[in-house]
């Protein structure tokens, strides 16, 4: 079964070289700075998914309840942190409501108004084609589902993929079901079908099965059976709708989502096994949602049954959370717990966690010893090998720390987009250290091995430029730097480009062009001043809305020989902290929809079932339930508010530390139009 697809681990600057320039002016910091440690990179380049945990029938039982879980410790004044933690509450309170409302809605006076929709292969696999089935029931659509492989395979396992619930009243409804792919010859493709369906007094099951494909310019050969969802057909199906709903969920990137399904399958009542695997499933659902210490107060229970599997996987997943947490100590002291007995690829996993861990405590020499342990074979090899490489040059060891880069750029990423990145990561990183060495030629010949087509190729001709200006080839330097300038007008490399070729240009003596690119440095830097104002100015509105990403703010160039190491390592410090925050206000912001969805799905429910509420008992547990929603909806928005005005804070006051580093572009111009002058006017009254 499929995992959850979570924040990975992954070497401490992955988003950082993939987002953000290094200074032209300081590339004798860019070893350093590569190998330094950021905390809680976002990982835009990650390993594999770790592989699903099933537990064999009666290995072991699970735990008793856990206990409510509690914040974990977290460093003084950490930035975000009291807001996270507060946030991470929010959504296990919401989960909980959740599953009350969707118990709530399995009562029988509200299936029986329900018409459920799947689909199934039970007359033969889909056609290869489809990409895509879109539902609308009388005219609206009700369901689109893009059919990612991770959605193929949970419609094999379950043998059913959900697509659609609804209320529907009694009497013939129509179906119609598009389906859209590309055909042959990678033209687009699109198909449908439309079939009637007849709703009595109860709920409804209809399955929606294709006899075979469509011919071009014909209707799909879809077929349908109707059950009541009392029929023995269906009952097993019907049973396991919240569990495959949050599998669902899951594999289509909504953990939050997940977990209320998976809450409310825990409620029904399963054999000890399933009970285990879902606890398990629940595990990566709340490390994806964001949730590390739901993590520890699940999983602690089964660390404390000694001499089965389940207290090896537990202290794995502990590990987990802590390095979610950023709390490496802990995430060490877990994974001592964790021996070779661990299944093989969680074990790798245990390692490589482990091996960043110590990367982030700056025991580096453990660092490379634990991740060394990985081998070559094993999935996590390749992002093993960068963050080793990471740790020999923070351990003063170039040599062992290149070769760990070359071990990685060897390997074949056989059309493996991720791993091709990390690759051509690593040229970069080798590249820059070259660089760092003298070792120009061989800096060249790094950057030339990153493919025109990978998003890293401005950061590597950036490089081949200012390999070509450290050996004094000034107009290869040039001609790269030029070429940089029209690939990439937008880039930061490009904007940094402008103040190489400046430097260049007065190199071969070219002074009237030098002066000209330093004139555009300038205008370039006050045109990034101004977007930064502005930027300052909206965040100062009260309408201004946090970005989804850190890129959305402008991207600063011009890192001046002059800025110091520590003030370059403490601003991607805290881009990464922004950054992180960034994204929980967006997972906030899907909290409040699902807290709007369930306020609104209650007000449905007490008009349509007005009856059943006047029952003392139901008016109660509807009552409070409501009561819940809407206490929730004023403390997530009392968060909302307050977390944006923290985020304000923060990116104003990182914009502004841009606006000091701008300044030290724009010295650098001032000076290298002024040289210039003189220079070139030295040579006019030469030349007399």
């Amino acid at each position: 079964m499929r995992p959850i697809p979570i924040r990975r681990p992954v070497h401490p600057l992955s988003a950082r070289l993939a987002r953000r320039p290094l200074p032209g002016f300081a590339i004798l910091l860019c070893g350093l700075a590569l190998c330094l440690p950021a905390v809680g990179a976002t990982a835009q380049t990650a390993p594999p998914a770790q592989k699903k945990i099933d537990v064999p029938a009666g290995s072991t039982t699970a735990p008793a309840a856990p206990a409510e879980p509690k914040p974990a410790p977290t460093p003084p004044g950490a930035p975000f942190s009291a807001t996270i933690a507060n946030l991470e509450a929010l959504k296990g309170r919401l989960v909980d409501l959740e599953r009350e409302r969707l118990s709530l809605r399995e009562e029988a006076v509200f299936t029986n108004a329900e018409l459920f929709v799947v689909l199934t292969q039970s007359s033969g696999p889909l056609p290869p084609w489809i990409s895509a089935v879109r539902v609308e029931l009388d005219g609206h659509e009700v369901s689109a589902r893009s059919l990612t492989p991770a959605l193929l395979e949970l419609l094999q396992e379950a043998g059913f993929l959900p697509l659609s619930r609804n209320v529907v009243s009694m009497g013939r409804h129509q179906l119609r079901l598009v389906a859209e792919g590309t055909g042959k010859n990678g033209a687009p493709k699109r198909a449908e079908a439309i079939v009637a369906i007849d709703k009595g007094a109860g709920g409804l099951w209809a399955d929606l099965h294709l006899l075979g494909d469509a011919e071009e310019g014909q209707p799909l050969p879809l077929a349908i059976d109707q059950w009541g969802l009392l029929s023995p057909a269906v009952s097993k199906s019907k049973n396991a709708w919240p569990y495959w709903s949050g599998e669902l969920a899951a594999r289509s990137g909504e953990p939050l989502d997940a977990l209320r399904w998976y809450a409310l399958a825990q409620q029904r009542g399963l054999p000890q096994a399933e009970l285990v695997s879902l606890q398990f499933r629940m595990a990566d659902a709340y490390l994806a949602a964001g949730m590390p210490n739901h993590v520890v107060a699940l999983i602690t229970p089964y660390t404390r049954q000694e001499g089965v599997r389940e207290a090896l996987e537990g202290w794995f997943y502990l590990e987990k959370a802590a390095y979610e947490s950023q709390r490496y100590r802990d995430a060490v002291n877990a994974f001592n717990r964790v021996t070779p007995k661990l299944r093989v690829s969680l074990y790798h996993e245990a390692l490589y966690l482990a091996g960043n861990s110590f990367l982030q405590l700056k025991e580096f020499e453990r660092a490379f010893t634990t991740l060394n342990q990985i081998p070559r074979y094993s999935e996590f090899y390749p992002f093993a090998q960068y963050s080793m490489g990471l740790a020999y040059l923070n351990f003063g060891d170039v040599y062992s720390a290149v070769e760990s880069f070359r071990r990685l750029a060897a390997l074949d990423a056989q059309g493996n987009r991720t791993f091709q990145q990390l690759i051509n990561k690593a040229h970069l990183t080798v590249g820059y250290e070259f660089l760092h060495q003298k070792r120009y030629a061989d800096a060249i010949g790094q950057f030339g091995q990153v493919p025109p087509t990978s998003p890293l190729f401005d950061q590597a001709l950036f490089g081949i430029g200012w390999g070509y200006f450290k050996q004094e080839e000034f107009v290869k330097a040039a001609v790269v730097f030029k070429d940089l300038r029209q690939r990439f007008p937008n880039s930061p490399y490009s904007q940094e480009a402008l103040v190489a070729l400046g430097y260049a240009y007065s190199r071969l003596q070219a002074f009237k062009l030098s002066i000209d690119q330093f004139r555009l440095a300038l205008d370039s830097v006050t045109t990034q001043a101004q977007a930064l104002q502005q930027q300052i100015d909206a965040i100062a509105q009260p309408n201004w809305i946090p970005p989804v990403a850190i890129d959305r703010y402008p991207v600063v160039s011009g890192l001046s020989s002059q800025v110091q190491l520590d003030d370059l390592l403490n601003h991607f410090k805290e881009e990464e902290t922004l950054q992180r925050a960034l994204e929980q206000y967006q997972a906030l912001t899907r909290a409040i929809t699902l807290i709007d969805g369930g306020l609104l799905d209650l007000s449905q429910m007490a008009q349509s079932q007005s009856q059943w509420l006047s029952g003392q008992e139901n008016k109660q547990r509807f009552t409070a339930l409501r009561a819940g929603f809407e206490e929730m909806k004023k403390q997530a928005t009392g968060l909302q508010t307050a977390f944006k005005k923290e985020l304000g804070q923060a990116s104003s006051q990182w914009l502004q530390q841009s606006q000091i580093r701008l300044e030290e572009a724009s010295v650098q111009a001032s000076i290298g139009i002024a040289r210039n002058l003189v220079l070139d006017t030295a040579g006019l009254q030469e030349g007399m």
